[in-house]
């Protein structure tokens, strides 16, 4: 659980290649990304409260939209993108991706309430309707 939490804090997951379409449930989604990010800003801001109060630094609050910018949104939107080129790479290679249950952002059929993978598709297309 530990670990989990750690790898998206610093959205370790594609970077060593843990999550891939292959995984029955995915370790990256839409809501993952989110988290890491809500957790990099609080860091960020407890860092930069303690910071700007200890050493009198109110003047230099460029340096704290700088830190937020290097270290919450581009890391953010790196792995938001990687992610986004990886459920493309699924809606081209599975029938799902073609279907009006799909949903991308967490990557699981709504009709099911499954997650999608190359291996495992939950209503083996039995269920299967066009989207709009």
């Amino acid at each position: 659980m530990i670990d989990r939490l750690i790898d998206t804090f610093l959205h370790r997951f594609t970077n060593t290649g843990k999550d891939n379409n292959d995984n029955p449930i995915p370790l990256i989604t839409t809501g993952s990304i989110v988290l890491g990010a809500m957790l990099r800003l609080a860091l960020i801001m407890i860092i930069t409260w303690w910071i700007i109060d200890e050493w009198m630094f109110q003047q230099y609050w460029i340096f704290i939209a700088i830190a937020i910018m290097l270290f919450v949104i581009y890391p953010s939107f790196r792995q938001y993108s990687i992610f986004n080129d990886r459920i493309e790479n699924l809606a081209e290679s599975t029938m799902c991706g073609s279907c009006k249950h799909f949903d991308n952002t967490g990557q699981m059929c709504i009709l099911y309430d499954e997650h999608i993978s190359n291996n495992s598709l939950p209503c083996e297309g039995q269920d299967w309707e066009l989207k709009n």
